[in-house]
């Protein structure tokens, strides 16, 4: 799974260990007490808080999860 970028997301999203040195950077540089709010796209078109920590039994999110084939699904999970 590695550097595997899926053709069909257009921004690369990040992995959970990219997501974990970013949060230790922000905690480093004071922000760990912020709220974290997150993009509703790709582009950054809107923002909204997070609410809900990592879901990794996706199966009844399949619906709900834009730019992923099916065949991908095994390499994600959900945050938020």
């Amino acid at each position: 799974m590695k550097g595997k970028v899926i053709p069909t997301w257009g921004n690369k999203p990040l992995t959970v260990s990219e997501l974990l040195k970013r949060c230790k950077d922000a905690v480093d540089n004071g922000f760990g007490d912020k709220y974290v709010f997150i993009s509703q796209d790709d582009e950054g078109n809107g923002f909204h808080a997070l609410f809900y920590p990592f879901t990794t039994s996706i199966e009844d999110y399949t619906d709900e999860i834009y730019q992923v084939n099916e065949e991908d699904l095994e390499d994600i999970v959900i945050l938020g």
